[in-house]
């Protein structure tokens, strides 16, 4: 049986020379990333232009990679957490693996990956940690990684959304909740917050990937708006953020 990788080097093999150096050049910027996507749903996810993306799927799916990778390749400033300070360590060892090699890794209570290029990953426990509700406040993030959303509560998250903004005009702010199906009710808000891709009742349902856009009400509820525009409602104005 003829293997993926032998098949590419097949066509490879087969290219006129000015398209193979074309696609050399194409190439290279790839081989100085730390990380690049798996094919399918993760090289999805990795391009979505979403503020606020959920990325589900069963434990091996390559979620806590996703996390770590957008934060190394695309993000100056980052935050990725777990409600379980204990497991953040699991996801600093994953970061180790990717990055290859343990330099720029600082351990203890307050776990962070100082970046070659100057940018910083955080990593952080969000339910048993006392530093977290007042810590990062008022520190910007522009990448905000959730490993096991569904353990979190909407109020975390929203508290989370909050923090999720950058000092640099030009650099992308966005989300990421990633997460296994859940496993208890505190997950339950998911089937509302992204309720046009997860509920098969949902009035107009969206593909996966398509983007919508919502704000939080005045009543703190979800609602979904038109486009990005801002939207006033008695007087008051709301920015929207792309979900999906």
């Amino acid at each position: 049986m003829t293997t993926a990788l032998e098949e590419l080097l097949a066509k490879l093999n087969a290219m006129p020379p000015e398209k193979l150096e074309a696609a050399r050049k194409i190439a290279a910027p790839a081989r100085k990333l730390a990380f690049i996507p798996s094919p399918g749903p993760q090289t999805a996810a990795y391009y979505s232009k979403a503020d606020i993306l959920l990325f589900g799927g069963e434990p091996g799916g390559g979620k806590t990679g996703l996390l770590i990778g957008l934060a190394l390749n695309q993000h100056d400033r980052s935050l990725i957490v777990r409600k379980q300070f204990a497991d953040v360590q699991g996801v600093v060892d994953n970061a180790k693996a990717i990055v290859g090699k343990s330099d720029g890794f600082v351990g203890g209570g307050r776990p962070l990956y100082r970046k070659p290029d100057g940018g910083v990953i955080h990593f952080e426990g969000v339910a048993d940690n006392d530093s977290f509700d007042t810590g990062k406040q008022g520190n910007p993030h522009d990448f905000i990684g959730i490993d096991e959303g569904a353990q979190l509560s909407e109020a975390t998250i929203r508290l989370l959304v909050g923090w999720n903004r950058s000092r640099n005009k030009d650099q992308r702010c966005r989300m990421v909740i990633a997460t296994n199906p859940p496993v208890d009710t505190v997950g339950d808000w998911m089937a509302e917050f992204f309720g046009p891709w997860l509920d098969p009742k949902h009035p107009n349902p969206a593909e996966h990937g398509e983007l919508r856009w919502f704000i939080i009400g005045p009543k703190g509820n979800s609602m979904e708006v038109n486009g990005p525009e801002a939207v006033v409602i008695d007087g008051e104005e709301y920015n929207p953020h792309s979900r999906t």
